[in-house]
């Protein structure tokens, strides 16, 4: 029988501790009701790792590190479409990247994966005794002990910013204070400082920058300390409905009901909220998963076909007074009249069902339109 539990009852680094002084080989399942990571141990050593989070996808990560840009991405996942061949490979061909260049970034990449998890607020686990495949896997030799130590510093690092401003809603600006010289000459400070504008929030700017919350956290939290950005408040929530006052089964029942009703965009939102209150519900986690197929598949055939062009219904400069959330001006800010809804989707940081919504719901309130097909 696989070993079961959640992350409340058996810490993170507990268990990874476990793991490794028992020599363990087999395969840990981490899920927090939204993302969903995976591990390979060979006694007691992890030897890969993978994540669901598009965020921590090879892409994404390349972005972030500002060894490809945009558009080398979307051409990129176009030629993977096209050929099945894989993305690092793609990129290597074209000469983007070296070969050597590519495994030391992919090792990065699994490292920061394993990092992040330790910034989990809740989630459930699953380890499962057995032989692991490696085959068509980035082979690590990862020592639980060395992830340990940069996870929990990390941690302990994420607790003293928190004290300065909260990760996600806050808005930051900048301050007349010159930036000291050793921050000044950082090239991810100076994106970070280009993208600030005083109505970003921190969920923009890891948006705009294709990067993790912990490091922009890190990097705003410093500049801060510098006195060069100031917290400028809170953006604040839609006003929309929580599940904080409602029983999951109550959502539950209203989602399915919704289902029925062939309404699945607004029985994935509910779901969401029961998943938020069930983490550790993998039975739930399906049925959303399930809606969130069907959602793609519907959305890909009426609301938002992959080869049609996104057009602005109006101009930039006009949508400053909109109340329009990260998501939605992120993708906004990548309509320019000749990428396709396929394109767009591919170089979001975002989820493929939750960049569609966002589309949709820009077209529904007439911000966006597509192009005749």
């Amino acid at each position: 029988m696989p070993l079961k539990g959640t992350l409340s009852t058996m810490a993170l680094p507990d268990l990874l501790q476990w793991l490794s002084t028992s020599a363990k080989t087999g395969r840990l399942v981490v899920t927090n009701g939204r993302y969903r990571k995976e591990i390979l141990f060979r006694k007691g050593v992890i030897a890969s790792s993978s994540s669901d989070d598009p965020r921590e996808f090879l892409g994404q990560f390349l972005l972030a590190q500002r060894r490809i840009s945009e558009e080398q991405l979307r051409k990129a996942m176009e030629s993977q479409r096209s050929t099945g061949v894989m993305l690092g490979k793609i990129l290597v061909m074209v000469g983007a990247l070296t070969e050597e260049e590519l495994r030391k970034l992919l090792v990065l990449k699994a490292e920061e994966s394993l990092f992040s998890l330790f910034l989990w607020e809740d989630g459930s686990f699953e380890f499962e005794d057995g032989d692991v495949d490696l085959k068509n896997l980035l082979p690590l030799q990862l020592k639980v002990e060395d992830v340990l130590l940069e996870g929990l510093r990390r941690y302990d690092e994420l607790q003293v910013i928190l004290k300065a401003f909260s990760p996600g809603d806050s808005v930051l600006r900048r301050t007349r204070k010159p930036v000291p010289a050793r921050l000044a000459a950082n090239a991810d400070v100076k994106r970070l400082l280009e993208a600030v504008d005083g109505r970003r929030t921190l969920t923009d700017l890891c948006l705009e920058l294709h990067a993790s919350e912990f490091k922009v956290s890190r990097l705003a939290y410093e500049l801060y300390r510098q006195g060069c950005l100031e917290a400028a408040g809170d953006a604040g929530g839609d006003g929309s409905a929580t599940a904080s006052g409602s029983a999951a089964g109550e959502l539950i029942n209203r989602a399915e009901a919704l289902l029925a009703d062939n309404k699945v965009d607004e029985a994935i939102g509910l779901l969401g909220q029961a998943v938020d209150l069930r983490p550790s519900d993998l039975a739930l986690r399906r049925k959303l998963e399930d809606a969130e197929a069907r959602f793609v598949e519907r959305a890909y055939q009426h609301y938002m076909p992959p080869d049609r062009v996104p057009q602005l219904k109006r101009d930039m400069k006009d949508l400053t007074g909109e109340s329009l959330t990260p998501q939605e001006v992120f993708l906004v800010s990548r309509i320019n009249g000749s990428w396709s809804v396929k394109d767009i989707v591919t170089i979001s940081p975002l989820r493929e069902v939750e960049a569609l919504r966002v589309l949709k719901q820009l077209r529904e309130r007439g911000i966006i339109d597509l192009s005749a097909g």
